[in-house]
């Protein structure tokens, strides 16, 4: 089940994973995990609605020069803990090049994100197990974890979190999903862009995260397996995030 009320309309793809049902019909708690695109736009009133949750800490995805670009002045005062861990791809570098050259292709564009989401997987493992150490702290929460657009690499994020809280891939694939419905990109992108080419960028694929399952799927022999090789998540771990997540039986 997805809220599909929009908590700050600002700031379009936040929202909260609270109310996702895993398969032993567990929830996880409300107002505690929210996943998001960066705040550069955020109103005044929204403002206020994000200090009103009380965030103690914001795990940041996106790449050095992101941060240093697209900014906010109150950023720094939104969480007691801040963490910044970038995930720049070579893909991701590629991708902006081709659009900066002015001739992206549809297929070119799907082909360099599909290899974006595997090197999440492959290339930065250290920070999707940083993310989860932090979630198996118990005050650490409230959380926020973004990137840019809450899109990708907040995606990926999302998913294994999901995964490892027992949900469904119906689930898994429907809060992926869910960013085509409520995220207004707000990206200067060069007017001889296709539309096929910026929609294959901007839009949330099932192929694009499905590429990144599996190549830690492939890597590692499924996906508990790289949870807990990769990102060094142990039962211990798990059973603390579990608490820290889920609400009572």
């Amino acid at each position: 089940m997805i809220n599909k009320k929009l908590l700050l309309p600002s700031i379009s793809n936040f929202r909260d994973l609270g109310g996702y049902c895993n398969k032993d019909h567990l929830k996880i708690k409300k107002n505690n995990i929210y996943r998001s695109n960066f705040f550069s736009n955020i109103s005044k009133e929204d403002l206020i609605k994000l200090k009103n949750l009380n965030i103690k800490t914001i795990i940041d995805f996106r790449g050095t020069k992101e941060s240093e670009v697209n900014t906010h002045e109150k950023y720094s005062k939104l969480g007691i803990n801040m963490y910044s861990k970038p995930i720049e791809t070579n893909s991701s570098i590629k991708l902006y090049n081709l659009f900066t050259s002015g001739k992206p292709s549809e297929n070119k564009v799907k082909k360099l994100m599909i290899e974006s989401y595997k090197e999440y997987a492959l290339d930065f493992s250290e920070n999707y197990k940083f993310f989860f150490e932090v979630l198996s702290n118990k005050d650490s929460f409230p959380l926020i974890f973004h990137c840019t657009a809450g899109k990708d690499r907040t995606g990926f994020a999302a998913a294994l979190l999901l995964y490892c809280l027992g949900m469904s891939n119906e689930n898994i694939q429907k809060d992926y999903l869910f960013t085509n419905k409520v995220w207004k990109p707000n990206l200067e992108l060069p007017k001889k862009a296709s539309k096929a080419a910026i929609k294959a960028m901007l839009r949330a694929d099932v192929e694009y995260i499905n590429s990144a399952l599996d190549a830690a799927r492939n890597a590692f022999g499924n996906l508990d397996l790289y949870l807990t090789k990769a990102l060094k998540l142990s039962d211990t771990k798990k059973n603390k995030i579990f608490l820290n997540l889920m609400e009572k039986p």
